[in-house]
């Protein structure tokens, strides 16, 4: 007779949702109606129309949500529509504290915004 032994680990681990284009926001709101944890660090766009400016919060990773969940939620998750695929996170510990650092940052006064010339192999 063979025993049956559970594979669904309880515990909760952190992965990227690589979104569909310009869905984040709602994969966002799946993930808080399905009790999952999500971060999806943004930062104030504006913009000026002829007669207004315009006040956005805009993803500061277009494309990518953070979701914090035990790994039977994965499915739930790309089941969604809104996700393309869900991506490991092989560090656990160095990516909550890189998280961590992002929200502080997001959440200061300081202007906050991604330097895509820094590529592997540039001198920081």
């Amino acid at each position: 007779m063979e025993q049956n032994t559970p594979e669904i680990s309880d515990a909760l681990n952190w992965y990227v949702a690589h979104t569909k284009s310009r869905a984040e926001k709602k994969l966002q709101q799946h993930c808080l109606r399905e009790e999952i944890e999500v971060s999806l660090p943004c930062v104030v766009s504006v913009r000026k129309y002829q007669s207004k400016v315009a006040r956005f919060d805009v993803p500061l990773f277009p494309g990518y949500v953070f979701v914090r969940m035990p790994s039977s939620k994965k499915q739930s998750v790309l089941q969604s529509n809104y996700c393309a695929r869900v991506l490991e996170v092989p560090d656990q510990v160095e990516f909550a504290n890189q998280l961590q650092d992002i929200q502080t940052a997001v959440s200061s006064e300081v202007e906050v915004c991604l330097a895509p010339q820094i590529v592997e192999g540039v001198q920081v």
